[in-house]
């Protein structure tokens, strides 16, 4: 990120410069390293509550399917995707 916001700041300053600009004291924005990791699936965001006492998560929202409802479909013996998305 940091190279990138350096070449653009340069790019900017070589830009306004060729249309005749005077030169602008500026600074360049600090980019803070960090270290990348590979992007992890959430499948339910945690809470303090249980699933069915905490905020709703939809799960689909076109037909309000909430995890909460998928836990307990998948409680009372569903399997079926499709008949526990119905509960």
């Amino acid at each position: 990120l940091g190279d990138s916001l350096a070449d653009g700041f340069e790019g900017g300053v070589r830009a306004a410069s060729e249309a005749g600009f005077a030169p602008v004291e500026g600074t360049l924005p600090k980019a803070l390293s960090r270290l990348e990791e590979p992007t992890l699936a959430v499948y339910q965001v945690p809470h303090d509550k249980p699933t069915a006492r905490a905020p709703k998560q939809f799960v689909d929202l076109q037909n309000d399917v909430t995890a909460a409802a998928i836990e307990l479909a998948t409680r009372e013996g569903f399997e079926s995707v499709e008949h526990v998305k119905r509960y």
